[in-house]
């Protein structure tokens, strides 16, 4: 795919993000995708195929007073589509935006890509781990 750098990483092709250069490949429990973020944009992006996996499970928190996170998937046609979040701990569909704390379960069978996108932050941090469930 033109517009897209590779890396090889345990042996698998690897996309680089072209807003942070760092990828991040999602296959296990507890993967970093926020590290106390103070700036809003795009920050990770995923492996480039998601493959089989159907869940993104995601835990976010943070210092900050106030923060917006969406989470947007892309399948082949390089349309980012924000995705609506499954709230764990209560058991709701919440809003597109995440604006407090908590384990978000999102819906990406038949994504090729995730992307976290912190649409604001102010007065703290914001981080966020998650993990591809089959």
């Amino acid at each position: 795919m033109s517009g897209y750098v590779y890396i090889k990483k345990n042996g698998n092709p690897t996309e680089i993000s072209e807003t942070d250069q760092m990828p991040v490949v999602l296959t296990g429990s507890n993967v970093t995708l926020l590290n106390a973020v103070t700036t809003s944009g795009l920050k990770t992006a995923s492996q480039s195929d998601v493959g089989w996996n159907s869940t993104l499970r995601l835990n976010l928190w943070g210092t900050a007073t106030t923060f917006d996170v969406q989470v947007q998937a892309q399948m082949y046609d390089s349309v980012w589509r924000t995705l609506v979040p499954f709230d764990a701990i209560t058991g709701t569909v919440s809003a597109s935006d995440i604006t407090t704390s908590g384990v978000y379960d999102f819906d990406v069978a038949g994504y090729q890509k995730v992307v976290v996108n912190v649409v604001s932050v102010t007065g703290g941090n914001v981080n966020a781990q998650g993990a591809l469930i089959p």
